[in-house]
């Protein structure tokens, strides 16, 4: 009886530590933030009378990235800052997006400049949209490079290579604890800058009700 219950025990224990190493080697977008991960980070919004500041944390480093909206810009732009305060990219809202619908197929276009003004990518959003939201990423090149799918239903955002959708970059979602808190969780941080994840998820929980 004794010997029973010590293989059923060693043999549960195989299997959770089994899981658990299964799950932190995909990521586990599908659970609770992970806040032992370097790769799953925690977004927290601070409003103030001047602009939003947008705070990127994991239980590792802390904060490691800053991404602050000015109330007071006459064209909507981010501005993404590194741990130690320095700017590290601007997505700026283009002309196009100012114009009617009929003139353009994107309602949301930014254009992300690194700190030294060279081009790395265009955030956009598509108007023809019937169920969820779409977001497109687009690298220096203008090649797409991921795509973006906001459930309205559920409220998360999933960002997955554009030429196989199949591959999961990142996911978005609010956290269960709190208000103005969400958790991002980069399955394949390699495949994408992350300063333009960064932006998108900050531009996504500032335009829809995630």
């Amino acid at each position: 009886m004794v010997k029973r219950t010590l293989t059923a025990l060693i043999i549960a224990l195989t299997f959770i530590s089994t899981f658990a190493s299964a799950c932190l080697d995909v990521g586990c977008y599908e659970q609770h933030f992970i806040t032992t991960s370097p790769n799953s980070m925690r977004i927290t919004k601070d409003n103030d009378l001047f602009g939003e500041d947008f705070f990127f944390e994991d239980a590792i480093r802390g904060i490691t990235s800053t991404v602050y909206k000015s109330k007071f810009r006459v064209f909507r732009s981010y501005e993404l800052y590194n741990s130690n305060g320095f700017w590290d990219a601007t997505a700026k809202f283009t002309w196009s997006s100012y114009l009617p619908f009929t003139l353009s197929f994107y309602w949301h276009e930014y254009y992300v400049n690194d700190s030294t003004g060279t081009h790395l990518g265009d955030i956009k959003a598509t108007l023809l949209t019937v169920k969820d939201a779409k977001l497109y990423l687009q690298n220096k090149d203008g090649r797409y490079v991921a795509q973006a799918t906001l459930n309205k239903a559920t409220g998360e955002l999933r960002i997955a290579a554009y030429e196989n959708p199949r591959i999961q970059i990142a996911s978005l979602k609010r956290s269960s604890g709190g208000h103005e808190k969400w958790s991002l969780n980069l399955l394949r941080p390699e495949l994408v800058d992350q300063r333009l994840i960064k932006l998108l998820a900050t531009i996504v929980i500032d335009t829809y009700p995630i």
